[in-house]
């Protein structure tokens, strides 16, 4: 069949949705099927050549998020891209341009519109408040509307919430937020989240009949070989120094602040922490780290084996964000590449498990750097890495692409 994937962000290496998307495409061009992903015109060398990717105009305030960009959703580019591609399915991936993208596509021509969400916004007001009271409005009265008129499906979105219920602002923001969600889900023929917790928020506000499908993103190929590569290579020397490593955006929301603080609070000999990303937050991390040599900056990893050569180099995997990611493709990375994990979400189940990481008692510092002190035993860090080798041996790009062609068949048979 013939796949249009689109999105918002920079492709391929902006962030966890695109690397998403990325493994998507790969693995459904690797099952015989006609992918095209539809992007912003920019950063646009894909690492396979297996699909196709085509750039759109955009629209972009410089030195912002990649999350604030947005493709051009115009109805004239609709039709275009329609009738050169005639796609069998659209899928959007980000609830702004693309969204309205593919749902234009899809009322023309009715064609199935699926929709993933991966942004977890009800979590943005713990991190980043007025941005994220911003979100909520822009949310709740422009695209959710501008979808519904779109669309124009009969609305399944219960009319009564709980956002009358809401004893707090904070709280009534957050249900807002879900209910913003819920209408978006009402508005398209089938939606997903990689995440139970996203998809139980969603289907509160929704008629029983509108349920959504939970499914994780499997790790592609070309990752795996990656890390296959740089692990077997022969007479690598062995560092001395016992290395932590965190993989992510430096944003606020990711709290990489508390990896940093806690690894000083621990001062533990002989170890360094790798700081793999980049953000609008590197220069206050920066002053965090007070020039201490034991904490590098290595900045955004531009190709999967740069990115492989990291995690293969590591001996433990941090992560710190809490209440905001709805995967944490990170920590399926570091299980394929059979690293210990140190984690503190509990919402987080994909890539992790009690015998392979340590679930911290809180976000605080002091108990992230308990788990550092705990991951210096030698014997104890190996039988944690064994059992990452286990679980990221059932968490394939393939199962995933799999899982996305059964609904998608769905879809077309019914339509």
């Amino acid at each position: 069949m013939r796949i249009a994937l689109f999105v918002d962000d920079f492709f391929p290496a902006s962030g966890g949705v695109t690397r998403s998307v990325e493994i998507q495409a790969e693995a459904l061009a690797r099952l015989g099927h006609t992918v095209t992903v539809f992007a912003p015109r920019k950063r646009m060398a894909a690492s396979s050549t297996e699909y196709a990717v085509v750039a759109l105009p955009y629209y972009h305030l410089p030195k912002t998020p990649a999350h604030f960009c947005s493709l051009a959703a115009r109805p004239t580019t609709a039709q275009s891209l329609y009738d050169t591609y005639s796609p069998d399915i659209v899928h959007s991936q980000t609830e702004r341009g693309a969204l309205m993208l593919a749902a234009q596509i899809s009322r023309r021509y009715g064609t199935p519109h699926v929709h993933t969400f991966h942004a977890n916004l009800a979590a943005s007001h713990q991190n980043q408040p007025i941005l994220a009271i911003a979100g909520t409005a822009i949310y709740a009265l422009c695209i959710a509307p501008r979808i519904e008129r779109i669309a124009q499906h009969a609305s399944s979105v219960l009319t009564t919430s709980t956002i009358t219920k809401a004893s707090t602002l904070s709280n009534r923001l957050v249900s807002s937020d879900w209910r913003s969600f819920a209408r978006i889900a009402s508005s398209v023929d089938a939606y997903t989240t990689p995440a139970p917790f996203m998809r139980d928020a969603i289907d509160q506000h929704l008629t029983r009949s509108q349920s959504g499908l939970v499914i994780p993103t499997g790790l592609g190929e070309a990752f795996v070989a990656a890390i296959r590569r740089h692990q077997h290579q022969p007479n690598q020397p062995r560092r001395g120094a016992l290395r932590f490593l965190s993989v992510c955006r430096l944003a606020k929301e990711k709290r990489v602040h508390t990896i940093i603080e806690a690894f000083l609070l621990a001062d533990l000999p002989n170890t360094e922490l790798h700081l793999v990303g980049d953000g609008d937050q590197r220069r206050t991390l920066e002053r965090l780290a007070n020039n201490d040599p034991r904490i590098k900056f290595h900045g955004h990893a531009a190709t999967l084996d740069e990115l492989a050569e990291h995690y293969t180099a590591a001996d433990v995997f941090v992560m710190a964000s809490m209440g905001f990611d709805t995967q944490g493709i990170t920590l399926l990375e570091a299980a394929v590449a059979g690293l210990p994990i140190i984690y503190c979400d509990p919402h987080l189940t994909v890539g992790v498990d009690p015998n392979n990481s340590i679930l911290t008692n809180s976000a605080a510092a002091d108990d992230f750097a308990s788990a550092m002190q705990r991951m210096t035993n030698d014997e104890y860090r190996k039988q944690l890495a064994h059992h990452s080798h286990v679980q990221a041996a059932n968490s394939s790009g393939q199962a995933t692409a799999q899982q996305y062609l059964e609904l998608y068949q769905q879809l077309i048979a019914q339509t």
